[in-house]
């Protein structure tokens, strides 16, 4: 199925690269297709110049300078293929369009939309216009598309991104939207999340970054003719302007205190060798979804070291751990494992050391053979090492996803013995691995035979789409553990999904419990759980240690 698409552009040479990158996106996919592009056709009388007073003003003038130092200080990354995507929006029709305005509505009558009819479209990007009304709305087979960068439950207005980090909120929303009338207010056609930052222009280039993925999920369902909408919340706050001078200070407060506390951090670790969010392994018995946490044993962990994301696996009927080992010395994390005896961790050797940071190393069982598939996102693969000695042998053997960043695999062979993996990427702008949770299925770790899921990404939220370790059954059902990165804290907390359908069309989970580092004085994290058999391993994070 072709999709016919047509944008409500600004002028091309005032495009963003934000936009170019979707733009290019959508060019590379065979079936979808721009036809054309709308602009605005209106003559304006160039508004009179601001006075000098106006610019003074407190909270105009920190505001803006504000955003100036961000957009320094935070580069952002560049585009590289303006030229060619300029190149190719030059040869498709421009058509002028002249809606009515009035103060910030644009109205678009009859013969307007009678301009954009003769080009069938299946929808309308929009990416220009003020507010639009009028019969617009159904010239297209499946409307408007548009972003609102924020989440519009909570969030409806701008400017994009200062008001998430004003407030401390978990998270920052995308929402992506079949536009109506109503502002910031229009049917739902899904949102993503990413963990929130203390700076709005970081914000904002996060939410520009998701926008891509999130557009060219749905673009690719569409082509299946997929497409639902559910209708917006009843919106319980204020419609959000641009700040006066009492939240720009707070904002201030925020930011700056940020990089104070950061700074203060970094000395104290500097010179006095303090540990901060520093990692550390415990053991619980039992099954983990009925066991009071504080009585969970800690394991000991090295003066110079962390440890992180434990795997349990039993060989010979003994259990031993395969755990991230970072060494504080060298600013390395590689591959260690030890034979948990008691509440000791015994006869630790390191099994992969390639001199890159890797981590989540996840034992796996297949036709006869032990595997690993560590994290390796630094190496932009995905790599399976071969066991040839246990514990301690390991070669690699095959390697997928070339030039592209992965982090955290889990591998699932579900009840019907079809082979899955479940992973997390990472978009070239942000080495940010938070946010996506993609679903290949394949033959076996051979891989010849990669099969990606339909709704990849499938889950695109922050708060729950990282792995947080294997999957695990309780009373016959299917779970999946998976890191809460919010407040802008990595490894804040630790989710338990339950798997309700697993196919290649489609995959549903949900939310069972919520698990957050309350359970031990000075905690600032957890995030990684592998349930056994009556035994259980997590980690979690000391603030300072």
């Amino acid at each position: 199925m072709q999709i016919k698409i047509g944008i409500l552009t600004k002028p091309l040479e005032k495009l963003e690269d934000w936009e170019l990158k979707i733009f290019d996106q959508i060019i590379q996919e065979p079936e979808l297709d721009i036809v054309c592009l709308f602009t605005d056709g209106r003559q304006f009388e160039e508004a009179p110049k601001k006075g000098l007073l106006s610019y003074l003003k407190p909270f105009n003038f920190l505001y803006k300078w504000q955003i100036h130092l961000e957009e320094r200080f935070f580069k952002a990354h560049k585009f590289s293929n303006t030229e060619r995507v300029l190149s190719y929006l030059k040869t498709l029709p421009l058509i002028p369009l002249n809606p009515t305005k009035k103060n910030f509505v644009d109205y678009f009558d009859h013969s307007e939309c009678e301009k954009i009819s003769p080009y069938g479209l299946d929808l309308l990007l929009r990416h220009e216009f003020g507010i639009i009304k009028g019969e617009i709305f159904k010239v297209a087979k499946y409307g408007i598309w548009s972003f609102h960068h924020a989440d519009n439950d909570v969030n409806r207005g701008g400017p994009a991104g200062f008001w998430e980090a004003r407030l401390k909120q978990d998270v920052m929303g995308i929402t992506l939207q079949q536009l109506n009338s109503e502002l910031d207010g229009g049917k739902i056609i899904d949102k993503a999340f990413f963990n929130n930052q203390f700076s709005m222009i970081k914000n904002r280039r996060r939410a520009q970054m998701y926008s891509s993925v999130l557009l060219l999920k749905y673009l690719r369902l569409l082509k299946n003719d997929r497409f639902e909408t559910k209708e917006s919340q009843t919106y319980h706050y204020p419609l959000y302007r641009r700040p006066g001078l009492k939240d720009t200070l707070a904002y201030l407060w925020v930011f700056y205190n940020y990089l104070v506390k950061k700074k203060k951090a970094e000395f104290v670790s500097k010179n006095f060798n303090a540990k901060l969010h520093t990692w550390t392994l415990a053991v619980g018995k039992g099954h983990f979804l009925q066991s009071p946490l504080f009585r969970t044993k800690e394991l000991n962990v090295p003066q110079n070291a962390f440890w992180a994301d434990p795997h349990l696996f039993e060989f010979e009927s003994r259990n031993y751990i395969f755990f991230e080992n970072f060494s504080y010395d060298s600013g390395q994390a590689s591959i260690s494992c030890g034979e948990l005896i008691g509440n000791k961790l015994e006869n630790i050797t390191e099994v992969i050391n390639q001199e890159k940071h890797y981590s989540y190393p996840q034992i796996i069982e297949e036709d006869g053979n032990i595997y690993m598939i560590p994290e390796s996102a630094l190496t932009n693969r995905l790599e399976v090492y071969k066991c040839l000695e246990f514990p301690h042998r390991w070669e690699l053997y095959k390697t997928c996803f070339e030039g592209e960043s992965i982090a955290d695999v889990n591998y699932l062979e579900d009840q019907n013995g079809d082979r899955w993996l479940f992973l997390s990427k990472s978009q070239e702008e942000e080495f940010d691995h938070c946010t996506e949770l993609h679903i290949y299925k394949i033959d076996s770790l051979e891989l010849n035979q990669v099969e990606e899921h339909r709704q990849n990404p499938v889950i695109l939220d922050s708060r729950k789409a990282r792995n947080g370790g294997p999957f695990f059954t309780y009373n016959g059902e299917l779970y999946r553990p998976s890191q809460q990165n919010v407040r802008g804290i990595y490894g804040y907390g630790l989710k338990i999904n339950k798997v309700k359908e697993l196919n290649l069309e489609h995959y549903v989970e949900e939310d069972v419990i919520e698990v957050l580092p309350h359970f031990k004085k000075g905690l600032s994290g957890i995030h990684h759980l592998h349930q056994g058999k009556n035994i259980f391993i997590i980690d979690y994070a000391y603030s300072k240690k």
